[in-house]
């Protein structure tokens, strides 16, 4: 009997020594590992888009065209605004974006007799500044125009740009 009480004490002591929570007195990540994370989520792009190629023209006479050549510099700062570093699908981060946009149009009409005028019909040299809030896991759509110089009818060239944590 003494030694059954004496082994149930001991498989009991066993099982509340097994049944306890561990305290973790460990970091669950070091401080390179913290900053390493925070770097991770700046993101800076540079690049350019270039604009090439042939416009329908918004008052055609018959078939004619607007011969674009130039393109859009930009520069895109991406950090997480809220300061905590997870990305969950309500995390979004604060955007920066500078657009420069450096464009020459030429009227082409493939059916009329070439004019003047049609050596250049207009350009761009504009630049713009936006502040934007991107979500984490999904895409924010700008619309910009810019106006076109050396136009008398007010046209604008207007492009839509998709932003998300990537890239532009």
């Amino acid at each position: 009997m003494k030694k059954s009480l004496f082994s149930f004490s001991i498989f009991l002591i066993l099982i509340l020594i097994g049944c306890q929570e561990n305290s973790i007195t460990d970091p669950t990540q070091t401080a390179g590992q913290l900053e390493l994370q925070k770097n991770n989520n700046y993101l800076n792009h540079k690049g350019t888009i270039k604009l090439e190629g042939a416009l329908n023209d918004p008052h055609s006479v018959l078939n004619s065209f607007y011969v674009i050549s130039g393109g859009i510099n930009y520069q895109y700062d991406l950090e997480n605004y809220l300061g905590n570093f997870d990305v969950t699908s309500n995390s979004q981060f604060l955007a920066s974006l500078n657009l420069s946009v450096s464009a020459e149009f030429q009227y082409l009409c493939t059916v009329c007799e070439p004019e003047t005028g049609d050596l250049s019909a207009g350009d761009i040299s504009e630049q713009t500044h936006d502040n934007l809030y991107v979500p984490a896991k999904g895409t924010y759509f700008i619309n910009k125009s810019f106006t076109i110089a050396g136009r008398t009818d007010g046209m604008k060239l207007v492009c839509r740009f998709m932003v998300t944590t990537e890239g532009i």
